[in-house]
């Protein structure tokens, strides 16, 4: 009889356990958000970053080759971000603000929060693709 009470025992340490575990890595996870205001405090250039945001203002497009879209969003930590999307290989994305995005692509920091360009599929083997997806529609545009 012992040796049951045992078991039950150990079953539930084990239980405990894991569920210790797990609410330590719940709050050790980082967002998005949480990695672009790093990027933009540390002035990091270059890093790939995929990062949730909401559409606050659409701008006129740069229309040098190769043209590209281009907007800013806002992410839950409250840090504008200049997208930066080359309609010359990947399909404009229909824009207004509000519209909740997934942007994948390069940061380049500049002082008014940075800019995401490289949101389109690779066109070199140095560097892999972005994408930008529309949360609202699950329409992914790359």
């Amino acid at each position: 009889m012992q040796s049951g009470t045992s078991r039950q025992i150990c079953i539930f340490i084990v239980f405990v356990s894991i569920a210790i575990l797990l609410s330590g890595c719940e709050k050790s996870v980082s967002t998005g958000a949480d990695r672009a205001l790093r990027f933009f405090e540390n002035k990091k250039d270059g890093s790939w970053l995929r990062v949730e945001g909401t559409v606050i203002k659409s701008l006129s497009d740069d229309i040098e080759i190769p043209r590209h879209q281009r907007f800013i969003i806002k992410t839950e930590k409250g840090q504008t971000i200049l997208i930066v999307h080359n309609i010359d290989i990947a399909k404009r994305i229909p824009i207004e603000p509000g519209k909740h995005l997934l942007v994948s692509g390069e940061y380049l920091w500049n002082p008014q929060g940075g800019r995401i360009h490289y949101t389109h599929r690779s066109t070199s083997r140095k560097k892999p693709g972005g994408y930008i997806k529309d949360l609202d529609t699950d329409k992914i545009y790359d």
